[in-house]
């Protein structure tokens, strides 16, 4: 009965989205907010794929920290115990709504043990959130050790909070003068780059591809989905409450949809857009590769 009540409200919801949105627009934000990717049209489908960028449309960590984001814009972030009273509970239900994937589950424990760190006098600690993430996940099941999405997951996360810090402060230097416009791209190209480094060998792994044009795609991409998402989920609570204001609530993420579709389109049509792995040398050939960067930095340490 609780699965059942769950579709009927991801229905009721498509539904809505579908309403106010319609077309790729629509499939857009639908696979955005659930993780359900069948309202996309095919061209759109292959366009995120080609250019590296469908990994948004899987429910996770960034989804989460968007929520959590918003929660804590509505409560007041200086409230903390209010915050963490309302935002692990809403967290909870978006990880049961988008179908309790791997993702979701790391991303829904370890956001929700940092913001409870501070309500019981505790420093925030990511990789142990992370690493009690896992641990959770593999004593209900053991199995989904073999799950890419866990992989993709828990890698993205480790080159999160093992590499970007490194590559932040190589770009940045010792100056401690930036302008918040160089701050920007600088965290934005170190959260890339830690992000595909670790994910790089397990897509082309599983999936015998990888976009190189991916670490641009992502680059253009993932500062608009923020937008995406806020603003599409906002629009839908609203036309709960009055349709038009929804509908018109929904032109901005509308706008930067269709911005995100047309630069993956872009970057998916140009020539040696990505490498295909059609022949195991070439995967062996990518894990050699690592091996020498991991030579190299334990030499170097």
């Amino acid at each position: 009965p609780q699965e059942n009540g769950t579709l009927d409200y991801c229905a009721e919801n498509g539904t809505r989205i579908r309403t106010l949105f319609g077309g790729d627009n629509a499939g857009f934000l639908l696979a955005l907010l659930t993780g359900q990717k069948g309202g996309l049209s095919a061209q759109a489908d292959v366009d995120l794929s080609e250019a590296g960028v469908y990994h948004i449309l899987a429910v996770s960590g960034m989804h989460c920290a968007y929520l959590l984001a918003l929660v804590a814009f509505l409560t007041g972030r200086h409230r903390r115990r209010l915050t963490a009273a309302v935002a692990i509970p809403v967290l909870a239900f978006y990880a049961v709504l988008a179908g309790g994937s791997p993702s979701v589950v790391r991303a829904c424990v370890m956001l929700s043990l940092l913001t409870a760190a501070p309500l019981f006098r505790r420093e925030n600690d990511p990789p142990t959130a992370l690493l009690t993430a896992l641990f959770l996940i593999l004593a209900q099941n053991p199995f989904a050790a073999k799950s890419v999405s866990l992989q993709l997951s828990f890698g993205a996360v480790t080159g999160l909070l093992w590499l970007s810090p490194k590559v932040y402060q190589g770009l940045m230097g010792t100056k401690k003068k930036h302008g918040r416009l160089t701050a920007a791209a600088a965290a934005s190209v170190s959260a890339t780059t830690g992000c595909l480094a670790l994910t790089a060998p397990v897509s082309a792994y599983y999936f015998g591809s990888f976009a190189l044009v991916g670490f641009l795609s992502n680059l253009l991409c993932l500062w608009a989905v923020g937008i995406v998402f806020a603003g599409g989920l906002l629009a839908v609570l609203l036309s709960f409450a009055w349709l038009p204001l929804g509908m018109l609530v929904g032109l901005v993420p509308r706008l930067f949809i269709r911005y995100i579709l047309a630069v993956c389109h872009a970057l998916a049509a140009l020539p040696y857009h990505g490498v295909y792995f059609c022949s195991p040398y070439l995967k062996w050939w990518m894990g050699f590769v690592y091996l020498l960067f991991a030579a190299a930095w334990l030499l170097k340490t």
